[in-house]
């Protein structure tokens, strides 16, 4: 039964749009009304036995037969009444028709009749099977819906109504083997599988309809004379594809080739998507698509649309993201008389006359200058969703602004943009009071203004479900607007205000009294506020602030001294950037229970933090550039079970944080350029661990190898430019990582005139165990060559040769290297005194190598191995991928 349901689906909307169109009272202009009232009549009457046929089951052929033959009417007859009503708009937009009307009447009169004939055999034939009158079911409250040809409605829609049937259909779709043209036949939009054309591709349904009805290559389409979907999605044999399938019967193509680089008669096409398509061009006979609704070259390199565009006035949705070739628009665009979905991201891509198109329900972009006055938005009374305007200094006036009637348009979102070519004498604060939003807006954005204060209308009273605020680059605006009563704020970013100094008390209220501050805000983000010096938060008895709170951002705050965080306990991640003036942390980390991320960077002064052992749900915590900070307070035991990622990196740290060997969590640990760290100890419990580096920590001389050596899960490990370490163990530094992927050590002491043996020794085992697959090995000065021990590990793909420095250093890599069998790559940076590479003979031997690379530092190797005259250049030539620096 449910390809029957789906059947009827397809019938039943059909049957809805030619009732609409017949009744609208074309056939008055035409002298055809009594005609087309007969036909309503029968129409009317076929719904009521549809429904009927709805319920029968599936096994009565008959009653299959019946649809089939009651759809492919319904489909010639809405092409009929859609020649009826393109005629007419043809006439409204251009004051002329395309056909003798006298002829034009006589041939639509005759269409007309033979559809009214055929209805009613239909209907004599229903009869016979049995199928009766079925009375309307009426749902109360009627549901407002998008349909694949009328997307009016509200866009968050997809599928709606009849849910139990579509399960039935999407059922019988997965778990059957139909063939194609029963299929496709079959998708037709219906008032009960709705769908906006933006969203088709996720419907689930379709993407079914998309496997079975792709044009692939080699693929045979049978019974393909009734496909009404086709999706191309290769090139393949798309001249088969077409002599297979009646293209006067397609209703829908998404083709990713060029499907009209020939003549082809789409008399019925609604929906033609050729998104990321190879198109360039569009045909100028694209016009004769008059039945066409939705029409999506998004992604292509498309460089203009052709002057015939405009004659599509049956056209709901244009869609041209993306095209960066696209230069101008046709002339006429005021012509799509029926456009209500304009899809464009380029700001120079405007139409002109937008006025004209009063059906429009999305604008993304309105520019205003010369060619837009911004007056214009005035009859766009239908718009929806998202709308930017642009070049807002170019309003004369407040009356100006006022014109555009802003207020009345229930937008989602708004963003209103000043750029820096503003007119001086224009009174911007009066240009933004005017342009006063619809008080249901969701989102609003105000970038590039350049009053001081901001519209009283931005009040919780005149925008009480305002959910996101974006200020940017107010540059002049001193005091920030009262926001802390926004009830349903969840976004708040403010940014490029300079002139802003304090955050205080009128930040959050206007009025004294206990309260919840913010009480939805999820996000807070202060961006360059390079004015900011004090941010204060009430403290009153009972105040509760941010409660809902999630992420915290205050980044490029270069004055701000010091940051409140006392009562986030909402707060998931936060993160501190570039606050050079930035010396403590205000408060405790008590409560912030829920905080999984915890970011400071580039903040010099920062002399301390609040302890982070309340912080039992952290995961990551990064701190980078704090050359001040000396601690971590905190008993890291706390953070056992959650601490994954510690990163440190130019800190003052004396020692590791307290409890860190706990931490049985602790997948990734990073110590950079902690240059008074001296000991790196209790290793052995982190067994989670698998990822350690340790870089640049001039004062560290030991490390805890035994409990390095036991760290199981260990996959990458860095041990470099440690000046002062010298205590290695003589037999095995790294035995038992038996899963080490990835090394980079060296640049120890320079008292060391070679690899410590317990590096060598290591080698060795890594060679045994048959993990290790890339090196990175660091020199100093005191040493002569690199270690002839690296021969062994023959499952090694990567290596790189690095700093090594010193006068006394080979001037040619040694021939055994060639024992590196399973070497891809090689690497050779800061080798100032090398000269060669290895022997030709040796290089050779490197049957696997495909690519080397040799950075900066190595003068004469680099030199040696130019193309054009190197004496290295031959021994080379034949790996695939060289880099000289």
């Amino acid at each position: 039964m449910a390809a029957e349901l789906l059947l009827t689906f397809a019938v039943e909307e059909s049957l809805r749009r030619m009732i609409s169109i017949a009744a609208e009272g074309i056939g008055l202009a035409w002298g055809l009304n009594g005609q087309l009232q007969n036909l309503v009549d029968s129409l009317t009457m076929i719904q009521a036995v549809l429904r009927d046929a709805a319920t029968r089951p599936a096994t009565e052929d008959g009653v299959k037969r019946w649809l089939d033959k009651l759809q492919d009417l319904a489909h010639d007859a809405e092409d009929v009444l859609d020649e009826f009503d393109y005629e007419q708009k043809g006439k409204v937009c251009d004051f002329v028709s395309f056909h003798n009307p006298i002829v034009f009447r006589w041939k639509m009169g005759h269409k007309v009749k033979r559809i009214h004939g055929a209805l009613d055999e239909i209907l004599k034939l229903g009869g016979d099977l049995g199928l009766a009158n079925r009375p309307e079911v009426r749902r109360d409250p009627p549901r407002q819906t998008d349909s694949f040809l009328d997307s009016s409605a509200d866009t968050s829609a997809v599928v709606v109504g009849r849910e139990d049937d579509v399960s039935k259909v999407v059922e019988w779709l997965t778990e059957s083997q139909h063939v194609l043209s029963e299929v496709a036949s079959m998708m037709e939009t219906s008032p009960g599988i709705q769908l906006e054309p933006e969203k088709l591709l996720d419907d689930e349904c379709w993407s079914i309809i998309n496997q079975k009805v792709s044009g692939e290559p080699g693929s045979t389409v049978d019974g393909a004379s009734h496909v009404l979907h086709l999706n191309l999605i290769s090139c393949g044999d798309v001249e088969s594809t077409f002599q297979a399938v009646d293209a006067r019967k397609l209703r829908t193509v998404f083709s990713m080739v060029d499907v009209l680089n020939r003549p082809r008669k789409f008399k019925s096409l609604r929906t033609l998507k050729l998104q990321r398509s190879n198109i360039t061009e569009l045909p100028d006979s694209i016009c004769k698509l008059r039945h066409l609704r939705y029409l999506d070259v998004s992604h292509t390199n498309i460089k203009a649309l052709p002057e015939s565009i405009p004659k599509l006035y049956h056209l709901e949705t244009l869609r041209f993201t993306d095209c960066f070739w696209l230069q101008k628009l046709p002339k006429k665009m005021r012509n799509l008389v029926s456009l209500r979905h304009l899809h464009f991201d380029d700001k120079n891509l405007v139409p002109a006359d937008v006025s004209f198109l009063t059906r429009l329900q999305t604008l993304p972009i309105f520019v205003v200058g010369p060619d837009h006055k911004i007056e214009e938005l005035r009859c766009l009374n239908k718009l929806r969703g998202e709308l930017e305007i642009w070049c807002l200094e170019r309003v004369r006036d407040r009356e100006d602004a006022e014109k555009a009637k802003l207020r009345e348009k229930r937008m989602n979102k708004l963003v209103f943009k000043w750029s820096d070519e503003g007119n001086s004498s224009v009174n911007i604060e009066d240009v933004l009071d005017a342009l006063q939003p619809h008080p249901d807006i969701r989102s609003l954005t105000i970038e590039g203004y350049c009053g001081e204060k901001f519209p009283s209308w931005m009040s919780m009273l005149q925008l009480n479900n305002l959910m996101v605020l974006r200020l940017k680059d107010c540059s002049n605006c001193k005091q920030l607007p009262i926001l802390g009563c926004f009830s349903r704020l969840e976004i708040l970013e403010m940014s490029g205000m300079p002139n802003v100094k304090c955050i205080g008390n009128e930040f959050y209220s206007s009025s004294g009294s206990t309260e919840v501050l913010f009480p939805a805000l999820k996000e807070l983000r202060l961006l360059g506020m390079n004015g900011l010096e004090e941010w204060m938060v009430p403290c009153g008895e009972g105040d509760q602030v941010f409660p809902c709170l999630e992420k915290l951002s205050i980044e490029w705050c270069g004055k701000l001294r010091s940051i409140p965080v006392c009562g986030l306990s909402s707060l998931i991640e936060f993160e501190i950037v570039g606050c050079e003036e930035l010396r403590y942390l205000s408060g405790e980390f008590h409560g912030f229970t829920s905080l999984q991320l915890l970011s400071i960077e580039g903040c010099p002064k920062l002399a301390s933090i609040p302890s982070v052992q309340h912080c039992t749900a952290l995961v990551k915590l990064d701190i980078d550039g704090c050359p001040e900070l000396i601690s971590i307070p905190g008993d890291f035991q706390e953070l056992k079970y959650s601490l994954k990622i510690l990163s440190m990196y130019n800190l003052k740290l004396g020692a590791l944080p307290s409890g860190l060997q706990c931490c049985a969590s602790l997948e990734e640990l990073y110590i950079w350029d902690c240059r008074e760290l001296i000991h790196i100890s209790d290793l052995q419990e982190l067994s989670s661990l698998r990822r350690l580096e340790i870089r640049g920590c001039d004062k560290i001389s030991s490390i805890d190898w035994h409990g390095l050596r036991q760290l199981p899960s260990l996959v990458y490990l860095e041990i470099s430019g440690c000046r002062s370490l010298s205590n290695f163990p003589d037999d095995d530094c790294l035995g038992g990582l038996t899963q080490l992927k990835e090394l980079a050590i060296g640049g120890f002491s320079e008292e060391l005139e070679a690899f410590p043996i317990g590096v060598l020794n290591s080698f060795q085992h890594l060679n045994l165990c048959g993990s290790l697959e890339r090196l990175e090995i660091y020199g100093w000065d005191n040493l002569k060559s690199v270690p002839h021990q690296l021969q062994h590990l023959t499952a090694l793909e990567r290596l790189e040769i690095c700093d090594f420095r010193g006068e006394g250093f080979e001037k040619a890599l040694p021939d055994w290297l060639a024992n590196l069998s399973s070497l891809r790559y090689l690497g050779i940076d800061n080798c100032k005194n090398l000269k060669y590479l290895p022997s030709s003979t040796a290089i050779q031997r490197l049957s696997k190598l495909k690519g080397l690379r040799v950075l900066g530092g190595c003068p004469h190797l680099s030199e040696n191995c130019r193309k054009e005259n190197g004496s290295e250049w031959p021994k080379i030539s034949h790996i695939p991928t060289i880099d000289i620096v």
